[in-house]
């Protein structure tokens, strides 16, 4: 008891303190250690630190440090056990810890620590529908927490992440958005998105991964994002580079997250900015309308991605494309196939990944359209609005997770890879893209109507009849201020709409509004209909 376990005990408690994700094991162990020898110092030495460890070691949303789900999840687990181990301790009769000056009787920390059932929500707020965790930076796919009854929308700044969508059961839906920090099992995928819906991962991140690949997983050309100049994407080290400047729902079908980064390609690119305005109740009638501000650098590469996990197609309409013979490499750019999954590509190296490509010149409004091999009616239809000198690519990229651990088999496992190119001398880019989750025939049969100007882009979506859910042609009239408010006056087949504010949103039926929503402004208005509210 004296010179093995008890000198073994102390030994370990001898060492600097890390608190680092790892560090509830050993707490768990001293705590366990101490009440079986009686050293009850021991268990107030270990609960000194579990109580440090919640008040230093998470961020204001309550999420572990490192932004990856994977490893909060891990954290809570190491908490959980932490709890378990002390739960009903009591202090010798007459003990008084001679550091903090108290005793333990029937011990339950739970009670205690509010801040641990923070960490369980801040963990489970952001999940998939099928209950997988969020599977950003180094997060397992396969981790999940139990399938979700309905989705709320929900931001975690600390985190970074804004998660909008809606819909019950099997109708659910979920879109995110994707700015976070730091540099501890963290990614290079500034403002990436994912979508998901119809009971599948459509818009994939693929997540972590230890195989000779993970310098794919890991870069910002395998993400759902905006690449400058051919180079990854910076990390936000000092938690100060990507901000948020709006986020606002009404719990429903109407949602909106705009974030800036200035880390992202800081010293490149003055702006790098996205809005998604996401709209419908569920995976039925919903879909997103994504503005991606880009100025800075002399290349601006908008991408997506097909599913990670399972086989699927690709095909785009209104671009005659023709098989390009190189890559999407920058000039004096060389890639080398890593070995093993410490080796990188350099920070533009990771395109030498991207094969099988056709390209063609896009000067006219053109869809995307991904669809799973299994069931080829699932899948998502993104409409791009192009600006001068687009041109856009189709290939095939690593899906990665299907090969689970094993390197040999990762070449076999490729999904659909998606880019619109520009260049230009000190490019200034309005990426406006739409996104629909389709189950059969997509709702939106003709391209929306995109007007750029007047410090504002003007979207108009023709919702057809939404599968016969309403009895007329639904109308959608949305405009997103690309900095300050606006004033403007636009015309649509309704009359002419009058917006004052940053953000708006005019649902029409039959030419009557049947809803809408105005933030950060003073006034909407659609023929007879006036919004007006305090900005």
């Amino acid at each position: 008891e004296r010179d093995l376990l008890g000198a073994m005990g102390e030994f370990v408690l001898g060492f600097d303190e890390t608190y680092s994700n790892m560090s509830p094991g050993t707490w768990r162990d001293v705590i366990v250690a101490g009440r079986v020898l009686q050293r009850p110092e021991w268990v107030h030495e270990a609960v000194r630190r579990f109580e440090q460890f919640l008040q230093g070691r998470f961020l204001y949303d309550g999420h572990w440090m490192e932004t990856a789900p994977s490893y909060c999840s891990q954290v809570i687990g190491g908490l959980q056990i932490v709890l378990e181990a002390t739960k009903g301790h009591s202090d010798p009769p007459g003990y008084t810890d001679a550091k903090d000056g108290r005793r333990f009787d029937a011990l339950d920390l739970s009670k205690d620590t509010p801040q641990y059932a923070l960490a369980n929500r801040a963990l489970l707020a952001p999940r998939l529908p099928d209950g997988r965790l969020l599977p950003v930076n180094d997060t397992w796919w396969t981790n999940g927490r139990g399938a979700r009854q309905f989705l709320e929308p929900v931001l975690l700044p600390g985190l970074g992440v804004a998660v909008m969508g809606g819909g019950r059961g099997d109708r659910q839906y979920h879109v995110y958005l994707d700015f976070t920090s730091g540099v501890q099992h963290k990614h290079l995928d500034a403002l990436s998105v994912g979508l998901f819906a119809f009971g599948k991962e459509l818009l994939a991140d693929i997540g972590y991964t230890h195989t000779k690949y993970r310098a794919w997983a890991n870069a910002t050309m395998s993400h759902n994002t905006v690449v400058v100049n051919g180079l990854d994407s910076l990390m936000d080290p000092d938690w100060a580079g990507n901000r948020v400047r709006a986020f606002a729902t009404d719990g429903e079908g109407f949602h909106l997250a705009e974030v800036d980064s200035v880390s992202a390609y800081a010293g490149i690119a003055s702006r790098y900015r996205r809005t998604l305005l996401t709209i419908g109740q569920d995976s039925a009638d919903c879909y997103v309308i994504d503005v991606f501000q880009v100025s800075g650098g002399k290349q601006h590469d908008y991408l997506l991605h097909g599913s990670a996990d399972e086989d699927s197609s690709a095909r785009i309409d209104g671009v005659e494309s023709k098989p390009f013979a190189g890559t999407l490499l920058s000039p004096g750019v060389e890639f080398a196939a890593p070995a093993g999954e410490s080796d990188g590509v350099g920070r533009g190296g990771a395109y030498g990944f991207v094969h099988s490509l056709s390209a063609g010149q896009a000067s006219q409004p053109f869809a995307l359209d991904l669809r799973l091999a299994t069931a080829p009616g699932i899948g998502t239809r993104t409409w791009l609005s192009p600006e001068t000198g687009t041109e856009a690519f189709l290939g095939q990229a690593p899906s990665v997770r299907r090969a689970g651990s094993s390197d040999s088999v990762l070449d076999k496992y490729q999904a659909p890879f998606f880019c619109a190119r520009r260049k230009g001398d000190d490019l200034g880019s309005l990426f406006v893209a739409v996104h629909e989750p389709v189950n059969g025939e997509p709702h939106h049969a003709q391209p929306p109507r995109v007007e750029r100007g007047k410090g504002s882009v003007f979207v108009t979506v023709d919702r057809g009849d939404l599968g016969g859910r309403t009895a007329s042609v639904r109308g959608d009239y949305a405009v997103i201020a690309t900095d300050g408010p606006v004033g403007l006056t636009l015309g649509t087949p309704d009359g002419d709409l009058t917006v004052s504010g940053r953000y708006a949103l005019v649902r029409t039926r039959g030419g009557e509004v049947v809803e809408a929503h105005l933030v950060g402004g003073s006034r909407l208005r659609l023929g007879d209909f006036v919004l007006d509210a305090e900005p």
